[in-house]
């Protein structure tokens, strides 16, 4: 009864595959729209029908008649399960033309949202419209197909998808490509080609036409697009040529070709470009055009340098990231975003970097969340973790890179970069990207080999927050202790430091001065402490040459001891306990890349009696959650919590050793000492 107030639920992705299953048990098993091929179909090289531009409720069909004239289309579903009851049918008289090449895109809406009705059938034929599915057996009419399979789950609605993704591939008639197969055994919800796909390597238009006549003859493609809505965009091969932009001669029969032969929603604007933006589930989709408009004008971003994407596309992308309301924002397109590529390549984002950065920074300042860089086009897979210090963006942007999906990788493109994080040279792979409400798991394949990395992006990883995003001190206290204390970017002689805030700067300056001058200062400690600092003025500080002279050192310090994150708790408003780890987590990572040879000890938030509204398991919840963190930061980062020596038997903080309910007393870092000591012994002199 609640379910029938609530209206129709949307299917689990493990419901949908399990009742496109019983498509095969019925005997529905589906079939190329052109299988077996009439003669006509041969001589006219019929294609399709295939998937195209998919959402709720609604379903792009594209074909490609034998002939030229009228053709009736007709959609009909019904409950899985059986062929009876439920069933709705839509005619569509179509005309094919000469001047489109005989293409047809299509559109049908009003399909059913609900749990019980998975199962379509499409026929077609000649004339102005095609009988009932549920009157003729279309098997016995001249030119009639007829084929059974799943709505698409696109259509239906869910909370969990799988969007396969590749690039790169040069099929030509004849030739068979594994990939194809594997991505069909994978079952993916949609597919997305990133370009080069296939390979073209010119304007003219006949040519266009007719690669994509080959590319899509190969049957196990056609197999997975018939049964897989489907978006596109090109890259330089199937735009006009290897390294070509927007100056190409022709560019517009390379546009005229791509409208064609596929079925999206829209191609660019103004009849300029062909980008264009889809949503699955927790994902918005932006695929990007980065051929049109290269090249053709100033930038946007600088009026002295030219223009990657365009005013217009731009204009486009960050309307919709402004609007987006999606968990995650994947921006795709075939040209690759790092700077790690071949010699002598003109095409890459790293080009044109004035319009990587005004991107980066848009998506700073507007505090963008869940922006995930796509791309291919190198034929390598590759990932790349893009630190926030060199993006300007609060949180770790990571770039995909699938390449090729056809037999030739390139040994010239395994260029070093230490933002890499994997490498494959593989033939025939591609992306599986499964997207769920809170976080998306990315997993690349070879067609020989299987999964070969696999990759779990967190929603509230990809989140800007307070505690993660760089903040200079401005009140005037914290404005002069922070420049004393910059000015200790290159002490001599340092082997140890101390970064955070009042904790550590009393411990040097105030009550525990003299236990700092018996046991820390000959070690080479430097108090690099900020009274009132939270996580992100210890980054900002971090970003902004507190490290600057250590980092040049042929013998940097050997190790940094990080104490700080209480101050956020007690924030206007106060950081979450998860967003306190991630601060945290985040400046250990600005130390591990500034100082690549030297460990790292962040010590848990020690304890506080002086916030009554601070729930007592809040700060041991936050240490948990670091602990966790730092664990996947390898041997490098240690963590330690030591909060218990400020405890008595009945858990309350010890008014002796934490007098103002948060600073510790000479006894209390005395006793806390006590226990880190034997952690910092280790690390030094190992």
């Amino acid at each position: 009864m609640q379910d029938e107030q609530r209206g129709p639920q949307p299917l689990s992705r493990r419901e949908f595959v399990a009742a496109s299953a019983s498509l095969g048990a019925l005997g529905l098993v589906p079939r190329l729209f052109q299988d077996p091929p009439s003669d006509t179909d041969v001589r006219g090289e019929a294609l399709g029908p295939f998937l195209g531009a998919c959402e709720l409720g609604q379903l792009r069909m594209w074909i490609r008649s034998p002939v030229p004239g009228r053709f009736g289309l007709d959609l009909s579903w019904f409950r899985a399960g059986t062929l009876a009851g439920g069933r709705v049918s839509t005619n569509k008289g179509c005309v094919a033309r000469i001047e489109s090449d005989l293409c047809v895109t299509q559109q049908f809406e009003n399909l059913p949202p609900t749990r019980d009705v998975t199962v379509m059938n499409l026929g077609w034929g000649l004339g102005v419209q095609v009988p009932q599915f549920d009157k003729v057996d279309g098997r016995d009419k001249p030119f009639l197909r007829s084929l059974t399979q799943s709505i698409p789950l696109v259509c239906l609605g869910s909370d969990e998808f799988r969007l396969a993704v590749g690039s790169c591939a040069n099929e030509k008639l004849g030739e068979t490509n594994p990939a194809w197969k594997a991505l069909l055994a994978a079952k993916p919800d949609a597919l997305l080609l990133l370009g080069d796909t296939p390979y073209i390597d010119t304007t003219e238009l006949d040519v266009q036409r007719r690669r994509y006549r080959e590319f899509y003859s190969n049957p196990d493609l056609a197999a997975l697009m018939q049964v897989t809505p489907t978006w596109a965009t090109w890259d330089d091969h199937d735009f006009a040529g290897d390294g070509a932009d927007g100056t190409a001669k022709g560019k517009e029969n390379a546009r005229r070709a791509f409208v064609e032969y596929h079925a999206l929603a829209s191609y660019g604007e103004r009849d300029q470009g062909i980008y264009t933006r889809f949503q699955l589930g927790a994902a918005d989709v932006f695929v990007l055009d980065t051929r049109w408009f290269s090249g053709t004008e100033p930038s946007f971003a600088d009026a002295t340098k030219p223009t990657l994407l365009g005013k217009q596309q731009w204009e486009w992308l960050t309307r919709g990231l402004k609007e987006s309301t999606a968990p995650f924002k994947l921006l795709a397109c075939g040209m690759v975003w790092n700077g790690a590529v071949r010699p002598n390549k003109p095409d890459y984002w790293m080009a044109y970097p004035h319009e990587r950065q005004a991107l980066f920074d848009f998506v700073a300042k507007e505090k963008i969340a869940g922006v995930v860089l796509v791309s291919g086009d190198i034929h390598r897979s590759r990932v790349y973790a893009f630190p926030p210090e060199n993006t300007g963006v609060p949180y770790p942007l990571h770039e995909l890179v699938t390449s090729p999906l056809g037999n030739h990788p390139m040994d010239a493109a395994n260029v070093a970069s230490k933002d890499l994080v994997f490498d494959s040279g593989d033939k025939h792979q591609f992306l599986l990207l499964d997207v769920e409400r809170e976080r998306l798991v990315a997993r690349f394949h070879a067609a020989a080999r299987g999964e070969v990395h696999r990759l779990e992006l967190a929603h509230d990883d990809l989140r800007p927050h307070a505690a993660i995003t760089p903040l200079a001190r401005t009140d005037d206290g914290g404005s002069a202790r922070t420049k004393v204390v910059m000015a200790r970017s290159d002490v001599e002689d340092a082997r140890l430091l101390f970064l955070g805030a009042s904790t550590v700067e009393r411990w040097h300056e105030s009550t525990g001065a003299a236990h700092w001058t018996e046991h820390l200062a000959p070690l080479g400690a430097v108090d690099l402490g900020v009274g009132g600092d939270r996580t992100e003025h210890v980054l900002w500080r971090l970003d902004h040459g507190q490290l600057a002279g250590y980092a040049r050192r042929l013998a940097p310090p050997k190790l940094a001891v990080v104490l700080v994150g209480s101050n956020n708790f007690a924030a206007t408003p106060p950081s979450t306990l998860e967003e306190v780890a991630q601060g945290l987590d985040a400046i250990a990572g600005r130390l591990l890349r500034a100082l690549p040879t030297s460990r790292v000890l962040v010590l848990g938030v020690f304890p506080r009696a002086d916030l009554p509204d601070l729930p007592v398991d809040r700060i041991p919840r936050a240490n948990a959650l670091l602990r966790e963190r730092l664990a996947r930061r390898g041997e490098r980062a240690r963590f330690l919590d030591v909060g218990d020596v400020f405890l008595g038997s009945d858990g309350a903080v010890v008014k002796e050793l934490l007098p103002d309910g948060l600073h510790p007393s000479a006894e209390g870092y005395r006793r806390a000492f006590a226990r880190i000591d034997p952690v910092l012994s280790e690390l030094l002199h190992d």
